[in-house]
């Protein structure tokens, strides 16, 4: 088990490193905050995983400094600071990390709450993997097997999905199983070859990307996990949580930078008068990455027995008091659902994982 008590150092970074490095560093130490530093150690302020999601739907310069988006004055305690009080802080605290400095304000150690209140790491909130799909844009590969189960790096994509949950603390997941649904539980059980515990969501008929998700309500009473059985990818999957608890909200979707470059010059008019030439611009969106959290009100608003779609269940949502947050994606992600995206993921696996 890893311990709350984290060695800070490697979180340590200048006010002038870039959000590019930061995240970087975040992902190399699999953790969802950055100690922003002086040349001694002196605390000058956080970046935890939330505050660069915000920056990057404002601003997607990676190259921003961490002055520029920091948090400064953060909630801290002193090195002699008891472990009734961590504990109490442990319950109440937004944040998951919380610094110890000494009496010149340098830092001194850097605290898990999270791990400090929950036995063993493990996180209470389930998961929901959704693999009942026929993939058919992956035929022929898809004729024999699942796409979940189609091997990148030795092993079938659900697996390293199963294996890379695992590692930060989920302990109890559900699979959402149609199309060919004998070779998943075949080869997964009851999870506990694989350190966690599984059950199954049986589609007798599809009932879309979020219709099977109506047989968890009354069941989980946290936030769930929802991710598609075909994404690879490095994002922070914790700190996905954690910022879904901290905005309050029904949902939150993960979200991916697209960009294309449109091969020709862009003619604009008023009329028809030349406004506007623009040569082969690039055009920024985001796209659904697949991932998403859901409370337990938003689960309970999916209909019983029908074909609903993930899209349909947003979109009720967003017009709710609670709302739908977005949690940009800026780590290593690959959908696997064509036969480039494949071979892709194939070729990459080895890099990332």
């Amino acid at each position: 088990m890893r311990s709350s008590w984290i060695d800070f150092r490697s979180l340590v970074m200048a006010p002038t490193d870039s959000l590019r490095a930061a995240m970087a560093r975040m992902n190399e130490q699999e953790a969802s905050i950055i100690l922003v530093c002086d040349a001694d150690l002196r605390l000058k302020g956080v970046v935890v995983d939330g505050d660069i999601r915000r920056a990057l739907i404002a601003n997607p310069d990676l190259d921003q400094p961490l002055l520029s988006l920091m948090t400064v004055s953060p909630r801290t305690v002193t090195a002699d600071c008891g472990m009734h009080t961590l504990r109490a802080l442990a319950e109440s605290a937004l944040s998951p990390w919380l610094p110890m400095v000494d009496s010149e304000g340098c830092v001194c150690g850097l605290i898990d709450l999270v791990r400090l209140r929950q036995e063993q790491n493990r996180l209470p909130n389930a998961v929901v993997l959704m693999a009942g799909g026929k993939g058919t844009r992956l035929h022929p590969y898809t004729l024999d097997v699942p796409k979940p189960m189609i091997p990148v790096g030795g092993r079938p994509i659900l697996e390293t999905i199963i294996r890379r949950l695992a590692g930060f603390g989920f302990e109890r997941f559900y699979i959402s199983v149609n199309y060919k649904a004998e070779q998943i539980i075949d080869h997964f059980g009851n999870g506990r070859g694989f350190g966690v515990e599984i059950d199954y969501l049986h589609e007798d008929q599809p009932l879309g990307t979020a219709g099977a998700l109506q047989q968890l309500v009354g069941r989980e009473t946290l936030p769930v996990l929802v991710m598609n059985g075909d994404v690879l990818t490095r994002l922070n999957l914790r700190a996905l949580i954690d910022f879904h608890q901290h905005e309050g909200v029904a949902a939150t979707l993960a979200v991916r930078e697209h960009t294309y470059q449109v091969p020709f010059g862009v003619v604009e008019m008023e009329h028809h008068r030349l406004r506007e030439l623009a040569e082969k611009p690039v055009h920024r969106m985001f796209i659904n990455a697949g991932i998403y959290v859901l409370s337990p009100s938003a689960l309970a608003t999916i209909p019983e027995g029908e074909f609903f779609d993930m899209t349909q269940l947003l979109d009720a949502l967003k017009g709710t008091s609670a709302g739908v947050a977005c949690f940009p994606v800026a780590e290593y992600w690959m959908d696997v659902g064509r036969i480039d995206d494949l071979e892709r993921a194939r070729d990459e696996f080895e890099q990332h994982f």
